[in-house]
């Protein structure tokens, strides 16, 4: 095997055995080999050799070798050595795909670079791809559609002979004719064809689509699973005949269906549970399975809508080469011709809101599976514009504002008819959506509801996604149906493990009671209370956000512009960014001028400060309102309010810079990070916005937010950003409750072991690059470590102020003590705020002076 990869897969059956009908048995065996997945599966029968590699070519092997090939071709099995080396194979038919599209891509931008209308371009090469295919798949004589451009010499031919298109068909064109098209998957053709369309920048080779493996992690536990248990259980020949005949009626829908890739894996794994439920009847004696008709289910069981016509053309014709390509695989006696007209079954349009802000109509359908675009909720004005973000929050108030473009689940959750005992294969659906599906207002729009009367059977937590780049993703699967005799005894969670050698993520699974809708088997942290007592003071900030780039100094220009200028000295703060906590930076590098609410005659009080933002900041503000206004020349409401006060930050977080005007530090971690480390910062520093800001200046206070207390009920309520967590104060500090009644001794205890934290910090600092971040790296790996200890100590004594047992759940504890304080405050009885508790005696005795910091003012 390879460096970092387990070894393969062997299954060995008898001489003579057809290994086709052992691929299911040996997929579904390597798809539960995790987190240790080995990357190849072979089959031998003592006279063949069939070699897969799932990750990248589901159906078919990546090659067929013979026993009698092996001492001259054995490249295919080159991974098995004792050196192993990179195999080579001769059926890699993602290679062949990316290349045909290329090819056929190349073609389109060439026509609609002479002129041709792009829905005629776009036309003609779906066409072209029609004949190659059939050309291939014996739909067209061989060779047919290539002799015929062939035969294209003059424009006149070409009209007479393939429609006045033809007249553009260039060199690209003819090369893909001699293309070897039964190779190329349509499942991923359209897809990176639809990625190449009006480009001549991209390449094939660079396209995203979403690799098979992952698509049935959509179609597998949502249409196969149930459909095969209902096969496998059935006992007798009419039970047999009642599933054929619901197999014929059953209806799918892809809502966002792009190229059809997902809907195309649908229809080929509905027709292989058709051809079982044929197999099965065999084994009655009275019908002879073989005679029966075969062609129940067809492309037009599949529904698929998009708002690209350029994708809804592909996916047609996916869907309609899929009936041919299943026909071939399985060997069955059904008419490939004429083909399926679907035109009925694919629209072109918006499936979430139509023009007039209603919802559109979707077809009545079983089952709901999809990848539909996925956008968090600060990219979703960008994106799609204010105008339709507004339109889709109109036509579904019920999916917070706040939620990320998540209304896909709400939706087909509302449309699906109920999973019940007499139809127990309808009710389902399956959909990708952001990882952030599982957190605050994005969870309450979609999972919350779909929890509330359904149940979810089968969910990745958390994968980087085939089909994008630097996108993280989570996948629910999920029954309209809460009923116990209609589900899974135990549910699959998928989640990721650490890198593994040469792989970029490794998945693991786990069979649970119940998958809850943060997409996790552990305490259902969701409904825990928001607790006033947190919330009121405000005690949580986001930084400051300057927003233009000149408002930020080095330190020669601060001084620069405070020179002379006694005034504006007076203004300008020293300024820290995230990454510069984690790096260990002192805070003396960066200064911003900081006009807070004064008006614009008194900021005119400070002349150097005024004069460098009225000459670098103004100029740019007037651009941006000007290049922003809309259509009818109106200035956006965002760009008027930066202008109005040009002078100052664009948010520049007055409450934020009046609470920390009282205490002398205060904390502060990245909003945006793998590990919270929390760490005191000089009142006199203006914070980032990419730091979460604390205002407590006590170190009892840092005690309790730096322990792992803390930063797990931060894991389970925060919200994530690819692999990084991000610290959201609604979900995570607002619902954290502290503990209600520590003694003077505990809370000593858990100052100091905050303040032992700190020290060995400080000391590691001195003798280690890479600051904090370089520093907590350290605990990742084997070996006593003082840090680990003193972390492990703080753990302790805040464990013991809470009063908890450490063999108990601690999340379970945490929420139980939630629902007290929350019920407390309801019955208007005191509790145990954030920070020092009032009933300590000296509170001073919490306070130090260790802090990042600068000289105030820049001076």
């Amino acid at each position: 095997m390879l460096a970092g990869q387990s070894p393969p897969v062997r299954q060995t059956k008898k001489r003579g055995i057809d290994l086709a009908k052992h691929y299911r048995q040996a997929f579904e065996y390597w798809t539960r080999l995790v987190p240790n997945r080995p990357r190849y599966v072979v089959l031998c029968n003592f006279d063949e050799f069939w070699v897969f590699d799932f990750e990248t070519q589901m159906d078919a092997p990546v090659d067929l070798l013979k026993l009698a090939e092996l001492p001259q071709r054995w490249g295919p099995l080159a991974f098995l050595f004792a050196r192993p080396e990179t195999p080579v194979f001769q059926f890699d038919h993602e290679q062949v795909t990316r290349a045909a599209a290329d090819l056929l891509a190349t073609l389109y931008n060439h026509l609609v670079g002479r002129g041709s209308e792009p829905a005629l371009a776009q036309r003609f090469v779906l066409q072209s791809l029609m004949c190659l295919f059939a050309e291939d798949i014996g739909l067209l004589d061989k060779y047919f559609f290539a002799r015929l451009l062939d035969d294209c010499t003059t424009p006149e031919q070409s009209f007479d002979l393939i429609g006045a298109l033809f007249v553009e068909m260039n060199t690209p064109g003819k090369n893909a004719a001699a293309f070897d098209w039964r190779y190329v998957r349509p499942e991923i053709f359209g897809t990176i064809f639809e990625h190449l369309l009006g480009s001549t920048q991209r390449h094939a080779f660079g396209a995203h689509f979403t690799s098979p493996v992952d698509t049935m992690k959509i179609v597998g536990p949502t249409i196969v699973a149930p459909w095969r248990e209902q096969i496998e259980s059935a006992k007798t020949l009419k039970r047999l005949e009642e599933l054929l005949a619901r197999l014929e009626n059953f209806r799918v829908l892809d809502p966002a269906c792009g190229s059809g890739n997902v809907l195309y894996i649908a229809y080929r794994e509905l027709k292989r549970l058709e051809a079982r439920i044929y197999k099965r009847m065999g084994e009655f004696a009275s019908r002879n399975a073989a005679q029966r008709p075969f062609g129940f289910v067809t492309s037009k069981n599949f529904h698929g809508m998009d708002i690209q016509p350029f994708a809804v053309e592909p996916a047609k014709v996916t869907m309609t080469l899929a009936h041919k390509l299943a026909i071939d695989e399985l060997h069955v006696n059904e008419n490939a011709l004429p083909l399926d007209n679907l035109d009925a079954n694919f629209s072109v349009g918006d499936a979430l809101v139509q023009a007039d802000g209603t919802r559109p109509a979707w077809p009545k359908v079983d089952v709901i599976i999809g990848n539909p675009p996925f956008i968090g909720t600060k990219l979703l004005k960008p994106l799609l514009g204010a105008d339709y973000v507004n339109a889709v929050r109109r036509a579904y108030p019920e999916v917070p504002g706040m939620a990320d473009y998540c209304d896909w689940f709400r939706r087909a959750h509302d449309h699906l008819p109920p999973c019940t005992a007499q139809d127990p294969v309808a009710g389902r659906a399956s959909l990708v959506g952001t990882e952030n599906i599982r957190n605050s207002a994005s969870r309450i729009g979609g999972l919350d509801a779909i929890c509330a009367d359904g149940t979810i059977i089968d969910a990745v937590d958390n994968q980087p996604w085939s089909g994008e780049a630097n996108v993280h993703v989570s996948i629910a699967n999920w029954v309209k149906t809460q009923e116990p005799a209609l589900l899974p005894k135990t549910r699959r969670l998928w989640f990721k493990t650490a890198q593994r050698g040469a792989k970029d993520y490794d998945l693991d699974c786990r069979e649970v009671a119940q998958i809850n809708s943060a997409l996790s088997d552990a305490v259902d942290l969701g409904k825990a209370a928001i607790l006033e007592c947190n919330r009121k003071p405000q005690r949580v900030f986001q930084g400051v956000t300057p927003g233009h780039a000149s408002f930020v100094l080095d330190a020669a220009s601060s001084a620069a512009l405070g020179a002379g200028d006694s005034k504006s000295r007076e203004l300008i703060y020293p300024y820290i960014i995230g990454d510069e906590i984690l790096s260990g930076a002192s805070g003396q590098t960066r200064f911003i001028p900081d006009f807070e609410q004064r008006n614009i005659i008194e900021a005119q009080a400070y002349p150097a400060a005024f004069a460098h933002v009225q000459t670098t900041v103004l100029p740019a503000r007037q651009a941006a309102t000007e290049a922003g206004k809309d259509a009818a020349g109106n200035i956006r409401s965002h760009h008027k309010a930066f202008l109005d006060r040009w002078w100052q930050l664009s948010w520049g977080r007055a409450d934020m810079v009046a609470q920390l005007a009282k205490p002398p530090r205060y904390l502060a971690c990245s909003r945006v990070t793998k590990r919270p480390i929390f760490a005191f910062i000089n009142a006199a520093v203006r914070p980032g916005d990419a730091l979460q800001v604390f205002a407590f200046a006590d170190n009892y206070s840092f005690g309790i937010l730096q322990s792992s207390t803390h930063w797990q009920w931060f894991v389970a309520k925060c919200s994530k950003l690819t692999e990084r967590l991000r610290y959201t104060p609604e979900s995570v500090f607002d619902t954290f409750p502290w503990p209600q009644a520590p003694s003077e001794k505990q809370i000593d205890a858990i100052a100091a072991a905050g303040r032992e934290i700190r020290r060995i910090r400080s000391a590691a600092l001195a003798n280690l690059s890479g600051g904090l971040r370089a520093l907590y790296r350290t605990l990742d790996q084997p070996g006593k470590n003082p840090l680990r200890d003193a972390h492990v100590a703080l753990d302790a004594a805040v464990l013991a102020a809470y009063g908890f047992s450490a063999k108990a759940d601690l999340l379970e504890q945490l929420l139980a003590l939630n629902t007290q304080v929350a019920q407390r405050l309801s019955d208007l009885q005191p509790v145990t705020a954030p920070g020092i508790p009032a009933c300590y005696s000296k509170p001073e005795a919490l306070l130090s002076g260790d802090c990042l910091g600068a000289t105030p003012n820049g001076q």
